[in-house]
């Protein structure tokens, strides 16, 4: 008689609270720029700040997507399950 194992796979949380500090840390570089009221300052941190998401922006749409529409459904799903906790942190800060 064979007797089989089955493993509980404990569902990971959307949200990574390890990228907490980060998140913070770009709101408080954000919240500063306005405070200290240095144009340069705070047209730095919006055009650097423009860059990182627009290039996200393009990545996902232009190398991500047709990869993601060629594999399994299981597969995308598991991608997407691990991308979007990372795509919380950037997208919203930014």
């Amino acid at each position: 008689m064979a007797m089989t194992a089955t493993t509980i796979k404990t569902s990971e949380s959307v949200i990574r609270w390890y990228y907490l500090p980060w998140a913070l840390l770009a709101i408080a570089v954000m919240v500063a720029a306005i405070v200290v009221d240095n144009l340069w300052f705070l047209d730095y941190v919006h055009v650097f700040s423009s860059l990182l998401w627009t290039g996200i922006d393009l990545f996902m749409g232009f190398v991500l997507g047709p990869i993601l529409r060629r594999v399994n459904v299981s597969v995308r799903r598991e991608i997407m399950q691990r991308l979007t906790p990372r795509t919380l942190f950037l997208m919203p800060v930014f």
